[in-house]
């Protein structure tokens, strides 16, 4: 089976949503980060801050779908994806 990421990059948190290949969303992680206000009006964030949680959100996401697959051979696929987000 074939699965396609979305990444939503919301100005409060980050999102990853995977669809299957019949476009059903079939896992979902969230992760929020801070917001630095060094101006009255103004809203800043760390980039890698940004970065990080969207790896964590990737990585939260494809172990939803680990837990859920019964297929041996796409359990691999997602556990060498997961090993190269460390």
């Amino acid at each position: 089976m074939s699965y396609i990421l979305a990444i939503d990059q919301g100005t409060t948190s980050s999102r990853a949503i995977i669809f299957s290949s019949a476009l059903l969303p079939v896992a979902r992680a969230q992760r929020e980060f801070p917001q630095y206000y060094p101006k009255a009006g103004w809203v800043e964030h760390d980039p890698e801050e940004l970065v990080r949680h969207v790896t964590e959100a990737i990585a939260a996401a494809g172990k939803v779908i680990e837990k859920n697959l019964d297929d041996a051979q796409n359990k691999k696929l997602v556990e060498g994806y997961l090993a190269g987000l460390q």
